[in-house]
């Protein structure tokens, strides 16, 4: 994606945003692609952000595994998690840790596989239009799609940009913004693994998160990667 549209008071808009704000962003080391692929556009719209290794399924350890409670993930999912959904899980939710254990005040999540849609930094630098009550703010949803939304006085935040809470379950945790209110909420219920990322995520009727999307979203899963995140591979034994 090319980002050479980008104006210098947008530039400086996202230099004053960025030390408001932690970004993280969830990726494997091997994955080499994708991560140029993010770097590439967080740079160009010059954001500092930090690389968050994320559990690699394939390799967790006994202790990791024993965070998992299978039966937990049959009654809540109807199915055992995969092992790259656990890691996944386990990555997001170590981010939460960080956020309470570091002292941040809000935090930006990303997953290496998203686009980053134009307009993005305009909705960072009108953060000021989102609802006051927020926790947890999708840039990247299943809600139009599924038609899971719906609107509370239509906030504008930027030309054709609004916010708006959710009707019902939402899935995907691309990318979100989250503040220590909300990291605090998801922790209470994380634990045991029982949920994949995108399912902690969009429960924010059992963890009594508030939760808020962008509308039209600005940012959207990239079709160039294969998800590793496939519920038809073996679960863990």
């Amino acid at each position: 994606m090319n980002f050479s549209f980008l104006e210098p008071m947008e530039r400086t808009r996202a230099k004053r945003f960025k030390k408001n704000v932690k970004i993280f962003v969830v990726s494997l080391p091997r994955f080499v692609d994708r991560r140029a692929s993010i770097h590439k556009q967080l740079t160009e719209l010059g954001l500092d952000f930090e690389f968050v290794d994320d559990f690699d399924g394939s390799k967790l350890e006994t202790k990791h595994l024993n965070m998992y409670n299978s039966s937990a993930s049959i009654r809540a999912n109807g199915r055992d998690l995969t092992r790259a959904e656990i890691g996944n899980a386990m990555s997001h939710i170590s981010i939460y840790e960080k956020i309470i254990k570091e002292g941040f005040e809000e935090a930006i999540i990303f997953e290496d596989d998203t686009v980053i849609l134009d307009n993005f930094l305009e909705i960072l630098t009108n953060w000021g239009k989102i609802p006051k009550d927020w926790e947890v703010v999708q840039f990247c949803h299943s809600g139009q799609r599924m038609q899971f939304w719906r609107r509370w006085n239509k906030p504008t935040i930027f030309e054709k940009y609004y916010c708006a809470s959710f009707r019902g379950e939402i899935a995907l945790a691309s990318a979100y913004a989250i503040n220590r209110r909300g990291a605090q909420k998801l922790l209470a219920y994380a634990y045991p693994v029982r949920l994949s990322s995108d399912g902690l995520l969009g429960r924010f009727q059992d963890t009594g998160i508030n939760s808020y999307g962008i509308f039209p979203v600005c940012c959207i899963q990239s079709n160039e990667f294969r998800s590793t995140l496939d519920p038809s591979r073996f679960a863990p034994k």
